[in-house]
Order: structure tokens, then C-alpha cells, then sequence
């Protein structure tokens, strides 16, 4: 399938660029052994414990609830209760600094999703749209050698615009830096209720990476359902 009319590519960062789940499981179990306030927790618990609280929390950045500075703390002290402990924030910051750290030295450049980014920047515009914190996004990008294939104006992160997908506004943020009507964009990424729905209520077609076969939660129609992002150049060269 053909997908025509199409100007500007906006993608999601997390699991659509990336592995955000390797990479998050193996930052965290990384942390959680080399700081000196969770080392000598019984590992395999206090990472389950933070993954479950970091998910917990995350509800309440979404709606706007939460700062991501108050989500770090929060998750953390959550996480640290449970074993009896307290946390400060000088403390929490420490871990927090760590954690991003081991991160995003652990991303590493996937050289089939890049020439096939570069490819696509031939004919397209790309952008992207990421729920994440104003500290990390780019940063992100260079970790995975991308940086230069977005231009400033099309790097949109909730971190610095203070709205979230699924939120419209948001869409039509990056719409507008970028110069283009939501006819003329499309979006990939991974996320059923922030990218897919959030980007067909905009108005903008979307194409959803789904690689384990995930059943939709709404009745909105993608453009298309992938399982890699490769499969994208068949759409669009």
C-alpha cells in the first residue's frame, strides 16, 4: 500500500526509534546495583517494585499532575518505602542523574533504521513527537545518531512544551513549526492511545509499529499496522 500526499514523517521516540523496553530494563537493573542507596537491595525485587511504581506514576505526569522532576522523586520514594527506606531529594537527584547516565550510554546507533531515516529525509520532512522530559529527548537522538536527520523546529518534547500526546495541541504544535497541514503528515509510533489515537484526532493519518500483534483499544483506524519500522519504505519510496 501506497501512501500518497504525504510531506512531513512525525515518529515517537520510545519503542518506535528505539528498544525502549531493553534499554529501560537493562538501565534500571545497572542503577539499581552501582548506587550506593540501592545496592544492597534484593535486586530482582526493588527493580520490579520501581518498574511497577514508574508506571503508577506515570499516569499522573500524563494528565499533567506531575512535573517529570516530581515523577523521579515520586517513583523512587515509593520504591524505597517499601523496603524501609527514606529517600532525600539530594538523594533522589543522585539516582536520577545515575540512572539517565547508564541510559543513554547504553543506546547504540541501529544502522538499518538510520539509512532508512535518511532515506526518507530525501523526500520527506521529519519530526518528532515525544512524551518525555526536556533533559533526555535529544539526548536520545544523538545516543542513536539521529539528531541530524531532525531539524530544532521539529523536535516537539512535552518536557518543553508543557502538553502531552494524545493531547491535540500538541500535534498541531509541531504541525505548525513544521509547516504543514494534517493532511500532508503522518505519524508512526507505538502507542495505541498517545500516538495513534492522539494523532488521528488531529486529523493526521498514523501507522502503527505493533511487532507483538497488540488488539486495538479504540475504534480509530490507522493508515496501515506494521511490525518493524522498515516497513515503512515500501509505503512511502
Amino acid at each position: 500500500m501506497k501512501l500518497e500526499g504525504i510531506k512531513l514523517l512525525l515518529f515517537d521516540i520510545d519503542d518506535t526509534l528505539y528498544d525502549f523496553s531493553a534499554n529501560w530494563e537493562e538501565a534500571v537493573s545497572i542503577t539499581f546495583a552501582g548506587h550506593g542507596l540501592t545496592c544492597r537491595l534484593e535486586q530482582g525485587a526493588a527493580c520490579r517494585t520501581f518498574n511497577h511504581y514508574s508506571e503508577l506514576r506515570w499516569e499522573g505526569l500524563a494528565r499533567g499532575e506531575l512535573t517529570f522532576q516530581q515523577y523521579r522523586h515520586l517513583r523512587l520514594k515509593d520504591t524505597l518505602q517499601q523496603f524501609g527506606q527514606e529517600l532525600t531529594e539530594e538523594q533522589s537527584e543522585s539516582f536520577t542523574r545515575l540512572f539517565i547516565s547508564n541510559s543513554l550510554s547504553l543506546l547504540k546507533c541501529d544502522t538499518d533504521i538510520k539509512g532508512l531515516l535518511e532515506r526518507l529525509a530525501c523526500c520527506y520532512s521529519l519530526g518528532v513527537i515525544s512524551n518525555g522530559a526536556h533533559d533526555t529527548a535529544r539526548e536520545k537522538l544523538d545516543g542513536l545518531g539521529l539528531r541530524e536527520l531532525f531539524p530544532e523546529a521539529g523536535i516537539i518534547v512535552s518536557g518543553d512544551v508543557g502538553i502531552s500526546k494524545p493531547n491535540r495541541e500538541i500535534f498541531m504544535l509541531a504541525l505548525n513549526r513544521m509547516g504543514c497541514t494534517a493532511e500532508e503528515a503522518l505519524f508512526i509510533g507505538d502507542s495505541w492511545p498517545a500516538d495513534i489515537v492522539g494523532a488521528i484526532e488531529a486529523g493526521i493519518s498514523a501507522v502503527w509499529l505493533n511487532p507483538t500483534g497488540k488488539e486495538p483499544l479504540t475504534a480509530h483506524e490507522p493508515a496501515a499496522v506494521i511490525a518493524h519500522l522498515m516497513e515503512l519504505e515500501a509505503m512511502l519510496l
